[in-house]
């Protein structure tokens, strides 16, 4: 009979064990991933397919957003940079420097693409699976199969382990709805929308030292018409304008949040919650002993460790290849952008084709 009683006593701590650090570990799992600017800067150099919303996120903060902005193009190239004017923020004018900026990433990209066919490639029109493919073809195929499974599949080896065993997964169940949730609202809040805008430059809106390069931009240009997507991403990233008379029509990339700031402020409240709600599966479900808990842990762990190894890899490439992609973040409303006229030191003003409209064409991506 005491035998029986601490038999039923140990039981009872084991699944108590489990429940306690099946709940704790999973909150610590949830706080690892891939960095949050980093999956923005995936969104913004390879656009969006499925496999985009297979990796694991972090922990999300508003910022993330913009910082993943800047690291997929750099801050340099950034244009109509906004700024604060007592409670509103508006976009910056557009100045010469920017104009400049315009035509010598344009050019850059223009001469260097004629020398390498596979210039700039990383910018793509929703490139399935990027990080697969670029492992793929840094390391080959076998070492990213062996990666790519201890990335996606330990969590269901575990489970199919422990179905075999004669448990129940009831717990199992509740994870995947919550994952699914948490997915999903991850998903919503680092999802960044792309457009590939043409911007008028005429032949006195950029510096004499640039007029060359604007000339010979304009003599290699196309007749303007509107271009697919494609074709405007290829034109973004190989430095390929159009020309209407007497402007040049350069492709920009603007970027905006699917959730824009105010709303993304107060839902990016509930960032804290995404490890409770997935731990609740200990809590909610079926008891789990101890084993079992530390077994789904580690799988946890480990695979929310290699979306961040293999993202923070990825990006760490990425970042050498030349870009020169001017960019801007769109702002709620298309009001704002306007042209600054900044008269030139050495006489002419760029305001001389008087009022006038930026932008060209609006190619939407993704």
């Amino acid at each position: 009979m005491t035998g029986g009683i601490a038999t039923s006593s140990q039981s009872d701590r084991d699944y108590l064990d489990g429940r306690t650090i099946g709940f704790l570990g999973t909150i610590v799992a949830a706080r690892a991933g891939a960095e949050s600017a980093t999956v923005v800067a995936m969104q913004c150099v390879a656009g969006h397919t499925w496999d985009t919303y297979l990796v694991f996120a972090g922990p999300l903060e508003l910022r993330d957003r913009y910082d993943g902005m800047i690291s997929a193009f750099g801050k340099d190239l950034e244009i109509f940079e906004p700024r604060a004017v007592g409670r509103e923020t508006i976009p910056a004018p557009m100045k010469r420097t920017d104009f400049d900026k315009l035509v010598n990433a344009a050019y850059e990209k223009h001469e260097s693409s004629a020398k390498y066919d596979n210039y700039n490639e990383v910018i793509s029109q929703n490139k399935a699976m990027p990080v697969w493919n670029w492992a793929s073809q840094k390391y080959g195929r076998l070492p990213t199969i062996i990666i790519g499974s201890l990335a996606f599949l330990p969590i269901a080896i575990v489970s199919i382990a422990r179905l075999a065993s004669g448990e129940r997964l009831l717990g199992e169940l509740w994870y995947a709805l919550c994952f699914l949730v948490v997915a999903t609202y991850t998903a919503v809040m680092l999802h960044t929308k792309r457009e590939i805008h043409y911007i008028r430059v005429y032949a006195n809106d950029v510096s004499s030292k640039e007029f060359e390069k604007w000339s010979q931009l304009y003599e290699s240009a196309e007749t303007a018409s509107t271009p697919t997507a494609d074709r405007a991403i290829q034109d973004l990233a190989k430095g390929c304008t159009q020309k209407e008379e007497n402007a040049l029509l350069v492709p920009v990339m603007a970027l905006k949040p699917l959730a824009e700031y105010e709303v993304a402020s107060w839902l990016l409240g509930f960032s804290p919650y995404r490890g409770p709600l997935l731990s609740s599966a200990f809590l909610l479900g079926s008891t789990i002993r101890y084993k079992w808990a530390i077994a789904y842990i580690v799988a946890g762990c480990i695979q929310a460790n290699l979306h961040w190894l293999c993202t923070m890899r990825w990006h760490q490439d990425s970042l050498v290849q030349p870009k020169a992609v001017v960019w801007y973040r769109q702002m709620p409303s298309e009001e704002g952008y306007v042209m600054e006229q900044v008269e030139d030191p050495e006489g002419g003003s760029n305001a001389s084709q008087g009022e006038r409209s930026l932008f060209a064409h609006r190619i939407q991506l993704s």
